[in-house]
Formats: C-alpha cells, sequence, structure tokens
C-alpha cells in the first residue's frame, strides 16, 4: 500500500479520565475515618494524579478495610477530625461506618 493512502481505518483512544472532586473529598473521608486526621497536601496532591478508575479502586480498597460497628475506629461527634469529613461522612461516624439504614 502506497505510503499516505487512506485505509478508512481508524480508532481513537480515549484518555484516561481524572479522579473527580467528589472521589477526591471521598477518598478524603475515608482517610480521615482511618486515621482520624486530615490527610497531609501530599496525600491529596497525589490522589489528584488518580483517573476515575484508580480512585475507585482506593475507595473500594478502603472501604472494605474499615472496621463497622463497635470496632469502628474512626472519629466521634465534637472530636476535631469528626469536623473535618463532610455531612455524609458524619453521618456515617454517626452510624459507626455501617450503611446508613442500618442501625448502630
Amino acid at each position: 500500500m502506497p505510503s499516505g493512502e487512506d485505509t478508512g481505518f481508524s480508532f481513537t483512544v480515549d484518555k484516561p479520565k481524572p479522579a473527580t472532586a467528589q472521589q477526591i473529598r471521598y477518598l478524603n473521608d475515608l482517610y480521615i475515618h482511618r486515621m482520624c486526621d486530615v490527610a497531609p497536601q501530599a496525600q491529596v496532591d497525589q490522589w489528584k494524579t488518580f483517573t476515575t478508575e484508580q480512585a475507585d479502586e482506593h475507595i473500594d480498597r478502603w472501604k472494605r478495610s474499615i472496621p463497622t460497628g463497635e470496632d469502628y475506629p474512626g472519629p466521634e461527634r465534637g472530636e476535631w477530625a469528626y469536623n473535618r469529613l463532610s455531612t455524609i461522612g458524619q453521618d456515617f461516624a454517626d452510624n459507626k461506618f455501617l450503611p446508613l439504614d442500618v442501625s448502630a
């Protein structure tokens, strides 16, 4: 086939989508639930380099690693770290990281 001839074949490769602001916030909440502290800026900066897929993988892994119920280690109402959680993060902390439709 001569060089430059159109073969009619083409494809595009989608660039991976960067992690969303909501995913970054969720990762931050999960960090607080796990560590009872706010993530260092270097950690947040690393999350900002994640693709949506990488962020989802971390979120899923961290969610499975956080003890629930009476074993929940996260912050409680009135603690400094608790106040750094999003509203939904505070709801989960109040419910000892159990699903919100399950009583703690």
